[in-house]
């Protein structure tokens, strides 16, 4: 017999048949609540119109995905303080104020010494009245370093240099653990300004005025 296609009868039968069908496929993490028992999900499995993931076991979404681990955060942020100081090496000096000379000064020390620490060899910093430099051991004696920035530093002019070495030329080392054979303090002087860089026997560096 042809079903009726309008009509109370074709209303009756159409409400009849969206009940007797599910709105949802139980048995998978979408339809089957997270925290379900072991029991649900079996009388979800029993179901006859149940997918055939019913039943499965929860899986948690992983939660390394788009993470990042603690030891890869902190070698992105070493290789960004690199970075900085090799950028910092290679900036000109300025010719205002003999503070920013020292700061700059400082900076180079202190990544000098770093360097030392990286390449596992000794470092060391040489002043004179002219300028100064940076050198590494090779082969029992001291070479120009060929670090990038690492090159020669005539001071501004105008600009005093006392490293209270009377021979005219002052070296400190650094070894391999970034201390410092000894303690040093470079006098800066310009214009009436001075600035004292003081190099630690702990192998800190700070520029501080005078």
């Amino acid at each position: 017999m042809a079903r009726p296609t309008s009509g109370p009868m074709a209303a009756t039968a159409r409400k009849a048949a969206r009940g007797s069908m599910p709105i949802s496929a139980p048995g998978c993490s979408v339809c089957v609540p997270a925290k379900a028992g072991t029991q649900d999900r079996g009388r979800y499995a029993a179901w006859p119109w149940a997918p055939a993931c019913a039943g499965a076991p929860y899986r948690a979404p992983n939660a390394r995905q788009g993470g990042f681990t603690l030891v890869e955060l902190m070698v992105t942020i070493t290789v960004i303080a690199l970075m900085a100081s090799v950028t910092l090496w290679a900036m000109p000096t300025p010719g205002g104020r003999v503070r920013d000379e020292a700061l700059r000064f400082a900076t180079r020390v202190k990544a000098a010494r770093d360097g030392a620490v990286i390449a596992g060899s000794p470092m060391s910093l040489w002043v004179t009245a002219g300028g100064y430099g940076f050198d590494r051991r090779v082969g029992g004696r001291w070479v120009p370093a060929a670090d990038r920035g690492a090159r020669v530093e005539r001071w501004a002019e105008g600009t005093r240099a006392d490293a209270g070495d009377t021979s005219g030329r002052a070296r400190i080392v650094f070894d391999p653990t970034g201390l410092p054979d000894r303690a040093a303090d470079i006098r800066l002087a310009r214009g009436g300004q001075a600035m004292l860089v003081r190099v630690g026997a702990d192998g800190s560096v700070r520029a501080d005025a005078q």
